[in-house]
Protein backbone atom coordinates (compact mmCIF):
# COMPACT_ATOMS: atom_id res chain seq x y z
CA UNK A 1 0.00 0.00 0.00
CA UNK A 2 1.32 3.48 -1.04
CA UNK A 3 1.80 5.88 1.88
CA UNK A 4 0.77 9.39 0.40
CA UNK A 5 1.62 12.66 2.79
CA UNK A 6 -0.12 15.59 2.18
CA UNK A 7 1.87 18.58 4.10
CA UNK A 8 -0.40 21.70 4.74
CA UNK A 9 -4.16 22.78 3.78
CA UNK A 10 -3.56 25.28 1.15
CA UNK A 11 -6.04 25.26 -1.82
CA UNK A 12 -4.51 22.63 -3.97
CA UNK A 13 -5.18 19.70 -1.27
CA UNK A 14 -8.68 21.16 -0.13
CA UNK A 15 -9.40 20.54 -3.31
CA UNK A 16 -7.84 17.25 -3.40
CA UNK A 17 -9.80 16.44 0.24
CA UNK A 18 -13.23 17.59 -1.49
CA UNK A 19 -12.40 15.22 -4.77
CA UNK A 20 -11.71 12.40 -2.85
CA UNK A 21 -14.57 12.58 -0.80
CA UNK A 22 -16.51 12.24 -3.84
CA UNK A 23 -14.28 8.96 -5.53
CA UNK A 24 -11.69 7.52 -2.66
CA UNK A 25 -8.73 6.58 -4.10
CA UNK A 26 -8.21 2.99 -2.81
CA UNK A 27 -4.89 1.34 -2.53
CA UNK A 28 -3.39 4.14 -0.65
CA UNK A 29 -2.79 5.27 2.73
CA UNK A 30 -3.41 9.08 2.94
CA UNK A 31 -2.39 11.68 5.65
CA UNK A 32 -2.84 15.25 5.98
CA UNK A 33 -0.42 17.51 7.98
CA UNK A 34 -1.52 21.12 9.43
CA UNK A 35 -1.02 23.11 11.84
CA UNK A 36 -5.03 23.95 12.60
CA UNK A 37 -7.96 21.43 12.11
CA UNK A 38 -10.03 24.32 11.23
CA UNK A 39 -9.18 27.39 8.96
CA UNK A 40 -10.97 30.23 7.77
CA UNK A 41 -11.12 30.70 4.01
CA UNK A 42 -8.74 33.82 3.05
CA UNK A 43 -10.90 34.90 -0.03
CA UNK A 44 -13.74 35.60 2.44
CA UNK A 45 -11.81 37.17 5.68
CA UNK A 46 -12.14 40.70 4.35
CA UNK A 47 -15.99 40.29 4.44
CA UNK A 48 -15.53 37.84 7.71
CA UNK A 49 -14.17 41.33 9.38
CA UNK A 50 -16.78 43.75 7.67
CA UNK A 51 -19.54 41.59 9.69
CA UNK A 52 -21.24 40.10 6.23
CA UNK A 53 -20.39 36.84 6.93
CA UNK A 54 -20.45 34.97 10.56
CA UNK A 55 -17.41 33.05 10.95
CA UNK A 56 -19.13 29.66 10.41
CA UNK A 57 -19.83 30.67 6.89
CA UNK A 58 -16.26 31.38 6.61
CA UNK A 59 -14.55 28.47 8.10
CA UNK A 60 -13.21 25.47 6.56
CA UNK A 61 -12.96 22.25 8.76
CA UNK A 62 -10.65 20.18 7.32
CA UNK A 63 -10.20 17.85 9.71
CA UNK A 64 -14.00 16.92 9.09
CA UNK A 65 -13.06 17.46 5.43
CA UNK A 66 -10.07 14.83 5.47
CA UNK A 67 -12.25 12.09 7.37
CA UNK A 68 -15.26 12.18 4.48
CA UNK A 69 -12.20 11.86 2.15
CA UNK A 70 -10.71 8.75 4.13
CA UNK A 71 -7.63 10.81 4.95
CA UNK A 72 -5.74 10.63 7.90
CA UNK A 73 -5.57 14.17 9.90
CA UNK A 74 -2.51 14.66 11.81
CA UNK A 75 -2.46 18.49 13.38
CA UNK A 76 0.95 19.73 13.61
CA UNK A 77 3.69 21.43 11.73
CA UNK A 78 6.26 19.79 9.68
CA UNK A 79 9.92 20.81 10.77
CA UNK A 80 12.05 18.76 8.41
CA UNK A 81 11.43 16.68 5.30
CA UNK A 82 14.18 14.01 4.27
CA UNK A 83 13.42 12.90 0.95
CA UNK A 84 16.33 10.94 1.04
CA UNK A 85 14.94 8.34 3.68
CA UNK A 86 11.38 9.63 2.98
CA UNK A 87 10.64 11.18 6.26
CA UNK A 88 8.66 14.07 7.65
CA UNK A 89 9.69 15.36 10.76
CA UNK A 90 7.12 17.32 12.81
CA UNK A 91 7.65 19.98 15.83
CA UNK A 92 6.36 17.70 18.38
CA UNK A 93 9.13 14.76 17.50
CA UNK A 94 6.62 12.54 15.69
CA UNK A 95 7.49 11.27 12.10
CA UNK A 96 6.33 10.01 8.93
CA UNK A 97 7.33 7.38 6.92
CA UNK A 98 5.62 8.46 2.96
CA UNK A 99 6.04 7.09 -0.56
CA UNK A 100 4.92 10.38 -2.33
CA UNK A 101 4.54 13.17 -0.86
CA UNK A 102 2.80 16.98 -1.58
CA UNK A 103 3.87 20.70 -0.34
CA UNK A 104 0.99 22.97 -0.12
CA UNK A 105 1.23 24.68 2.60
CA UNK A 106 -0.03 27.86 1.82
CA UNK A 107 1.99 31.33 2.20
CA UNK A 108 3.33 33.06 5.70
CA UNK A 109 3.30 36.62 6.17
CA UNK A 110 6.92 37.98 7.31
CA UNK A 111 6.10 39.54 10.48
CA UNK A 112 10.03 41.31 11.42
CA UNK A 113 8.80 44.86 10.05
CA UNK A 114 8.22 47.57 12.35
CA UNK A 115 5.04 48.00 13.97
CA UNK A 116 3.78 43.57 12.76
CA UNK A 117 2.54 43.46 16.68
CA UNK A 118 -0.51 46.06 15.44
CA UNK A 119 -1.21 43.90 12.60
CA UNK A 120 -3.18 40.73 12.37
CA UNK A 121 -1.91 38.55 9.21
CA UNK A 122 -3.80 37.10 6.86
CA UNK A 123 -2.01 33.53 6.37
CA UNK A 124 -2.46 31.01 7.74
CA UNK A 125 -5.57 32.24 9.26
CA UNK A 126 -6.50 29.27 11.91
CA UNK A 127 -8.64 29.96 14.95
CA UNK A 128 -6.48 29.46 18.05
CA UNK A 129 -8.11 32.28 21.11
CA UNK A 130 -5.45 34.86 20.28
CA UNK A 131 -7.03 35.79 16.42
CA UNK A 132 -10.70 34.71 17.59
CA UNK A 133 -9.90 37.48 20.12
CA UNK A 134 -8.44 39.68 17.57
CA UNK A 135 -11.29 39.44 14.61
CA UNK A 136 -13.89 39.99 17.15
CA UNK A 137 -11.98 43.10 18.13
CA UNK A 138 -11.45 44.29 14.97
CA UNK A 139 -15.21 43.27 13.89
CA UNK A 140 -16.24 45.96 16.23
CA UNK A 141 -13.90 48.70 15.38
CA UNK A 142 -15.29 48.52 12.06
CA UNK A 143 -19.04 48.59 12.91
CA UNK A 144 -18.05 51.65 14.85
CA UNK A 145 -16.51 53.75 12.18
CA UNK A 146 -18.17 54.43 8.64
CA UNK A 147 -15.30 53.03 7.02
CA UNK A 148 -13.72 50.03 7.37
CA UNK A 149 -10.39 50.28 8.62
CA UNK A 150 -8.87 47.04 7.63
CA UNK A 151 -7.76 46.05 4.58
CA UNK A 152 -6.58 42.04 3.58
CA UNK A 153 -5.20 41.16 0.39
CA UNK A 154 -4.15 37.84 -0.68
CA UNK A 155 -3.61 36.46 -4.38
CA UNK A 156 -6.51 34.04 -5.56
CA UNK A 157 -6.77 32.13 -8.53
CA UNK A 158 -9.36 33.89 -10.85
CA UNK A 159 -12.03 31.09 -10.32
CA UNK A 160 -11.53 31.50 -6.70
CA UNK A 161 -14.12 33.59 -5.11
CA UNK A 162 -16.67 32.72 -2.50
CA UNK A 163 -18.85 31.93 -4.88
CA UNK A 164 -17.45 29.40 -6.38
CA UNK A 165 -15.35 27.90 -3.44
CA UNK A 166 -15.59 24.68 -3.07
CA UNK A 167 -14.60 24.88 0.84
CA UNK A 168 -17.07 27.12 2.01
CA UNK A 169 -20.69 26.50 3.22
CA UNK A 170 -23.54 26.70 1.06
CA UNK A 171 -25.13 29.76 2.60
CA UNK A 172 -21.77 31.67 2.37
CA UNK A 173 -22.15 30.46 -1.49
CA UNK A 174 -25.67 31.81 -2.16
CA UNK A 175 -25.34 35.52 0.02
CA UNK A 176 -21.61 35.87 -2.16
CA UNK A 177 -23.95 35.75 -5.55
CA UNK A 178 -26.73 38.30 -4.44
Amino acid sequence: MKRILLIGAGHGHLVMLRSLADKPLYGARITLVSPFPTLVYSGMLPGLLAGHYRRAEAQIEVAALAERAYVEFEQGEVTQLDAAARLATLKDGRSFGYDYASLNAGSLVDASFPGAEHALPVKPFGFPRRRDNAVTSLQLRSRRRSASPIVAATRLPSDSSPRSSPFCSRSAQTRCSR
